[in-house]
């Protein structure tokens, strides 16, 4: 159960909405992650909605982090702890082991990297592993890894996709959009990202200023009209306005990995075209009918059939689709997951 089937949507449990959560939130100045806070809220009581939240990367800079997780451990009593760990900190197996004789024996502590950073055997990971042989279970974003981390003894390791923040739903559309765009980040530093920068390349030759890229950090390139990184209520106007907007994650050869931005663009109804990785039919992705799917040498030929205006009605039932399609990847829907989860590890004591 706690990794999906190939094919199949990952098994939902009903929460019994009797938990007390705590979080250890991974916080940003740009996302503070109101919609994850709210879905782990609604998993507590909800005449005793007792849940905590720890801003980590706040403690510690404080120097605080270890004892505001004890302090919040013995006041909570939580059942469950969600932390969101994507490096090393002072949280170790030996403060899990602390942890331990403040909560209640049902407690279950998951540690949850919701990126893709090195793979399993890398010494960047080792973090990651040693924490996991302490937690109950660590959970990442592709179905190939958590093999990988059972067999250096990381405790029921799993799968948890990213959620997508409710706020983002069909908007009206923003004046000027450029008919295809690309929103995302490129790292020059980071040579991962040179697929991205060629199919803007792509894109641009083809295009011309129908095709625009938003995003920060790219260099090395003149390209259409530097438009800026937009915040999460500029995003779905953009979506709306354009006719096709292009999705591509930093790898394309995990189990069902993907960018949280693929779906921030379903659920603002865009017209998605998805680079194609595996097992993408396990999160519903069905290419005509809620996206368009593609590799390299197909993306010009799809373009050119999706911006068309024959395809325009053809456009109103894929945008349709590709939100009914993202209803299913709320942070609300993830929490039915999680649960899940979190039920088979209780079910193994």
């Amino acid at each position: 159960m706690l990794v999906p089937e190939v094919g199949c949507f990952p098994p939902s449990f009903e929460p019994n909405r009797s938990e007390r959560v705590l979080h250890v939130a991974l916080r940003t100045p740009q996302e503070t992650q109101p919609s994850l806070n709210a879905a782990l809220a609604s998993l507590c009581h909800p005449f005793a909605n007792r849940g905590g939240v720890i801003d980590w990367q706040v403690s510690e800079k404080r120097g605080s982090l270890v004892d505001d997780l004890l302090t919040a451990a013995y006041e909570l009593r939580p059942t469950l702890i969600f932390m969101q760990l994507q490096r090393e900190t002072p949280i170790t197996r030996e403060v899990i082991q602390k942890v331990r004789a403040y909560v209640p024996p049902e407690c279950v502590i998951v540690n949850w990297d919701g990126d893709q950073h090195y793979h399993p055997v890398d010494v960047q990971r080792r973090w990651f592993v040693e924490l996991g042989q302490a937690c109950d279970t660590s959970l990442v974003v592709n179905t190939r890894h958590p093999d990988e981390y059972a067999a250096q003894k990381v405790r029921h390791p799993g799968y948890l996709q990213i959620g997508v923040d409710d706020r983002y739903k069909p908007a009206p559309p923003a004046p000027g959009t450029p008919d295809v765009v690309l929103l995302a980040g490129c790292y020059p530093h980071i040579p991962a990202y040179e697929r991205r920068r060629e199919v803007a390349r792509q894109m641009q030759e083809l295009l011309g200023a129908r095709f625009g890229v938003y995003g920060g950090r790219w260099t090395g390139g003149k390209w259409p009209s530097g438009r800026p990184p937009l915040t999460q209520s500029q995003e779905p106007p953009v979506y709306a306005g354009a006719k096709a907007a292009i999705s591509m994650s930093i790898c394309n050869d995990l189990p069902r990995y993907t960018s949280d931005r693929l779906f921030r663009a379903l659920a603002s109804g865009a017209v998605t075209l998805v680079e194609r990785f595996p097992d993408m039919e396990g999160l519903g992705l069905e290419h005509g009918r809620n996206c368009y799917t593609w590799e390299s040498a197909e993306l010009e030929a799809i373009v050119g059939n999706v911006v068309d205006e024959l395809y325009s009605d053809v456009r109103a039932e894929v945008r349709t689709n590709a939100v009914a399609l993202a209803a299913h990847h709320t942070w609300h829907a993830r929490m039915g997951e999680l649960m899940a989860i979190v039920e088979a590890v209780r079910a193994t004591r």
